[in-house]
């Protein structure tokens, strides 16, 4: 059986168990809320650099399709917060006028990244707080990925059209040289340039020709080679759309993502049971320690006589404090309490005349 003051207290203090339950989900939900989220995706076609050339960027496994080694190389770009400031810049999310420390903390906060959907298909997404912004980010990663990956195209064809040059002119200038000692040779033995001569097939003659052929080849293919550089670099945009195609443009989510159950309702759930325990917890700790005499339950094991009791007596109405109906409310109160004291002094009165007659 439930002990009386129990339920007394718990109705006293029912405040204690509906302020924990309300206000604990309340405060649990406004620390866990989140923003409405979109997603923005594009899909493109990456293929491997053609004729054994490196990638612009990163480095090619043979182990891996080209989808993942471009996956893996945009991810690598995106953990940098240079990478990171100027895709942000290009979307609008970060100000160009930003400092530093703001560029970084906004940066850090953007939610972009590359995976491998296919052999050759990767996927970019973003996720943002509005539509707009994770479309933005998405183009923002393809058109940054692509101005510095020409950049870096452009940049390796200089230093290589630099140095074959500089080969090339030390190549012709040998070039030059060993057809001078070869015209000096066939001035001073003019018939070394007749085939059926004996002169044509002196170890001298011959080895100046075999020089100036060998200079000749060196001299083709560093000028094959420079071209080669010169077409690569001039043609480096147009290559490199062509390694990396987009298939399909990025999105614009008109929806954003759903959220699970668990995650809408599973946090207030778990915060109102906290709460009702709590309430519990504080009216099980009150209830045990009041020793306040409320009823006949509570002088059990006591060894005390129950003399009478006295039913509580509620204040006036909060209409009625401030009225003259106050005035009869307190005297019929005062009424009620003067003849319950009364009934409780006739037994007293009695159990004391009747332990003098016993005395007697």
């Amino acid at each position: 059986m439930i002990p009386v003051k129990l339920v007394e207290t718990i109705f006293r203090r029912y405040w204690a168990i509906l302020i924990p339950v309300i206000l604990v989900p309340m405060l649990a939900m406004a620390l866990t809320a989140k923003q409405w989220e979109y997603q923005s995706t594009a899909v493109v076609w990456v293929s491997s650099p053609v004729g054994g050339d490196k990638p612009a960027l990163g480095s090619s496994n043979s182990y891996l399709t080209p989808a993942q080694n471009q996956a893996q190389t945009l991810n690598d770009l995106l953990h940098t917060s240079s990478f990171r400031t100027l895709v942000g810049q290009q979307a609008g999310v970060i100000p160009a006028t930003a400092g530093l420390a703001q560029s970084e903390r906004s940066s850090g906060r953007l939610k972009v990244f590359a995976y491998a959907t296919g052999v050759n298909l990767l996927t970019i997404s973003a996720t943002s707080s509005s539509g707009d912004d994770s479309q933005a980010l998405v183009k923002a990663v393809i058109d940054q990925y692509l101005v510095r990956a020409t950049d870096e195209i452009q940049r390796d064809s200089t230093v290589s059209a630099d140095y074959y040059s500089q080969q090339l002119g030390v190549a012709q200038q040998g070039l030059t040289a060993k057809n001078a000692k070869l015209a000096e040779y066939l001035a001073a033995h003019p018939k070394a340039a007749e085939p059926t001569s004996a002169d044509s097939r002196a170890l001298d003659y011959q080895t100046l020709v075999s020089q100036v052929q060998s200079q000749a080849v060196l001299v083709t293919k560093l000028q094959d080679s420079l071209q080669a550089i010169q077409l690569r670099e001039a043609s480096a945009p147009q290559a490199q759309q062509s390694l990396f195609a987009v298939q399909d443009p990025p999105t614009k989510p008109g929806q954003p993502l759903p959220v699970s159950l668990t995650s809408r309702f599973g946090v207030p759930m778990a915060a109102a049971i906290l709460g009702l325990m709590a309430g519990l917890g504080y009216i099980y700790v009150t209830y045990r320690t009041d020793h306040t005499i409320r009823s006949a339950e509570d002088l059990e094991g006591v060894g005390a006589a129950l003399l009478g009791s006295v039913p509580q007596l509620d204040a006036a109405p909060l209409w009625a404090r401030y009225t003259p109906v106050a005035t009869i409310i307190g005297w019929r109160k005062r009424d009620f309490a003067r003849k319950i004291a009364a009934a409780i002094s006739v037994p007293l009165q009695g159990s004391k005349s009747t332990a003098q007659a016993e005395g007697e």
